[in-house]
């Protein structure tokens, strides 16, 4: 499993635990590289994949939201 994938799966995690609602705001950019541990190239790409699965969007200047709540066999 590469980084952004374990990225990925921690945020889906996340969202499934509640950390993070539907319609709610991620961490920013930065807050997310010290939480998981990561660099920005990793994180932004496993947004990227989360946003192409249709379960963030990123809103320019505003950040980063949950779109809809992740389906259980996604983790």
């Amino acid at each position: 499993m590469t980084l952004t994938e374990q990225v990925e799966k921690k945020i889906i995690s996340e969202v499934k635990s509640g950390n993070y609602l539907h319609g709610g705001k991620l961490p920013t950019l930065k807050q997310l590289c010290l939480l998981f541990d990561a660099s920005e190239i990793t994180v932004r790409n496993a947004i990227k994949n989360l946003q192409h699965a249709n379960i963030l969007f990123v809103k320019q200047g505003s950040g980063i939201y949950i779109k809809k709540q992740p389906e259980t066999s996604n983790t």
